[in-house]
């Protein structure tokens, strides 16, 4: 069974990085490279994905143990929805991330649940983004930014992140 587990989490692990170019479980607790989204304007998550490839949301959107948006998520997804309105060619991956308490499996369909509640929020009324432009994923606890054993580390791995597909948009390559 653990074996079982591990491949999962490896093919996941694998899946992310020839998604998204990237090795997010390589990354070292504290030196996440994502930018939180609730503190920047439109023109700087354009400038963040630009320059890093992604952006994070988290902080308060989900409930625990909830894959339900949150009242306080839309100004959010409206940064999100202005800044694929500008670069009208971008493609995201929406990564789903949980902390590392409890089930494995249970974490992996929770963080997946959680990204694709933000695709269906993107593809519907009033932000409208086109479905071929979203992709939703989850890779529950395999790629944490900070240690999951407090509440702040786990509220930090409790994400969805916002990773730019189209390499050629980048300002850094």
């Amino acid at each position: 069974m653990k074996l079982n587990l591990f491949s999962k989490g490896l093919t996941l692990a694998a899946a992310l990085f020839a998604i998204t170019g990237t090795c997010a479980v390589a990354q070292s607790f504290g030196q996440e490279r994502a930018r939180a989204i609730g503190e920047m304007t439109d023109s700087m998550i354009i400038q963040a994905l630009r320059d890093d490839g992604r952006v994070s949301m988290s902080g308060g959107f989900f409930d625990y143990d909830s894959a339900e948006l949150t009242g306080t998520s839309s100004e959010v997804l409206f940064k999100v929805a202005s800044a694929m309105a500008t670069l009208t060619e971008m493609r995201l991956v929406l990564v789903g991330h949980t902390d590392s308490t409890g089930d494995f499996n249970y974490n992996i369909d929770l963080s997946a649940r959680r990204a694709n509640a933000v695709r269906r929020a993107l593809l519907g009324e009033p932000y409208n983004i086109a479905p071929e432009r979203l992709v939703a994923i989850g890779v529950g606890p395999i790629a944490p930014v900070a240690s999951n054993l407090g509440d702040e580390g786990r509220a930090l791995n409790r994400r969805v992140e916002f990773v730019m597909l189209d390499e050629e948009l980048r300002t850094s390559n």
